[in-house]
């Protein structure tokens, strides 16, 4: 490829669908005398020295010795650079630099504060404006209504635009229970326009359907029992309703992601496998305790966050494998800019930004579109019960104005961000 006028060798990163080019047709030229005229042990040396002056955002080096057929990786940390973490990658070593640049923009110039105010939560405890460790949190789109999964109450809290609050679904005294009428650790909620809400049952193996201002609820997909039969859950995590009535099931010890058809008849009703479904792992057509889960529905994408690998994917439906590793490195947990910590609740507003509750980074991280390295928008990366710090953040929502909602688990609360215009 010719560029600004200069040549570029160009790399295709086929998992994370990244286009990267070599620079310097020279430096190119001496790479590959030194390689054939030394052995690896200084080659590597070489390029441990250079790496900081040419190469940018480079996620893994694969320099491989035909002759003695082994391969090592040369993990490079990158100084006096506007961004972190980044790692060289070589390809018959060949020293690159991204053809693109991070920025510390995202489409759409968002912007937060960096303090937040308590909409829900004046301590632990049982009234309306208590909370117990709070999980998945849902505002829907024409309501504006937030819904709160109050988790160790067994209920979830809905918030009105005018901030009453009241129980939606469960017991609002915090029992807990596998009758119709009672949830068991329930762990997120969607809901629709008229009020009615879809609620994964953790602890009972079901998604709960619960109308408005109904005493009790219905089972629409699992049979109530843990299992990995295509009509069983083991503790579904998420849940999401598409405008088809597909019900689409985070199931974390399944390591899958299931959809199912709308129906109150959980005997009848099956799941298929749209995601994952491999067991655990760090293979490409593997999910590794699915949690949080987003759904393009008009691209038919699924963005998953996969906990236990600390990293989310792209899952195109109908496809084996992701379509790519989307934030975070598998396998690879940190709290640099382009990693995660047990990662949970995601989203993606409308101009593609990907927000992470980087759970165990006690912050909110946003990535640009097709960015690697994210951004904090929200916590400091400590544990803490300031306004500006959170305490294993579970999940993120937004209301009309792009205003960021968090459920701060350990700080049983619901912090708003404020979005500055």
């Amino acid at each position: 490829m010719f560029k600004n006028g200069m040549f570029y060798f160009l790399h295709y990163d086929s998992l994370r669908q990244r286009l990267f080019g070599l620079r310097d047709y020279n430096l190119f030229t001496l790479v590959i005398e030194e390689y054939n005229l030394t052995t690896l042990h200084p080659m590597r040396e070489y390029t441990r020295r250079n790496a900081k002056k040419y190469a940018y955002a480079f996620h893994q080096c694969s320099i491989f010795d035909y002759e003695e057929n082994w391969t090592v990786e040369v993990r490079t940390r990158l100084e006096n650079a506007n961004i972190n973490a980044y790692y060289l990658k070589m390809d018959l070593n060949l020293v690159g630099e991204a053809i693109y640049k991070e920025s510390n923009e995202c489409p759409g110039g968002l912007k937060w504060t960096k303090t937040g105010t308590t909409i829900i939560g004046s301590g632990s405890g049982t009234g309306p404006d208590q909370l117990n460790l709070p999980d998945g949190i849902f505002i829907e789109p024409k309501t504006q209504i937030l819904y709160v999964t109050d988790a160790s109450n067994s209920r979830i809290q809905k918030r009105y635009p005018n901030g009453n609050i009241e129980t939606a679904a469960g017991q609002s005294d915090g029992t807990s229970g596998k009758a119709a009428n009672m949830l068991s650790g329930p762990s997120d909620v969607f809901a629709d326009e008229n009020e009615n809400v879809f609620i994964a049952d953790w602890g009972n193996q079901r998604i709960q359907f619960w109308e408005k201002d109904a005493k009790s609820g219905k089972t629409v997909a699992g049979n109530g029992s843990r299992g990995s039969a295509l009509n069983q859950f083991s503790y579904p995590s998420t849940v999401f309703f598409d405008s088809k009535k597909n019900i689409i099931v985070s199931d974390y010890e399944n390591q899958r992601v299931t959809q199912w058809p709308f129906s109150f008849d959980p005997k009848t009703s099956i799941g298929s496998i749209i995601a994952g479904g491999n067991g655990a792992g760090l293979n490409p057509y593997q999910l590794n305790s699915p949690t949080g889960l987003y759904y393009d529905e008009q691209n038919q994408i699924l963005y998953i966050s996969n906990e236990a690998s600390h990293s989310i994917t792209q899952w195109v439906l109908g496809s084996y494998e992701p379509r790519n590793i989307y934030a975070g490195i598998p396998g690879r947990p940190g709290n640099s800019a382009a990693q995660l910590f047990y990662p949970e609740g995601i989203t993606i507003d409308k101009y593609g930004n990907l927000y992470v509750a980087d759970t165990s980074n006690h912050r909110i991280q946003m990535f640009c579109p097709n960015a690697i390295q994210g951004i904090t928008i929200a916590g400091t990366g400590q544990l803490g019960n300031s306004s500006s710090e959170l305490s294993y953040p579970g999940d993120i929502a937004f209301d009309s104005e792009l205003n960021l909602y968090v459920s701060d688990r350990y700080n049983n609360r619901i912090q708003k961000f404020g979005r500055i215009h």
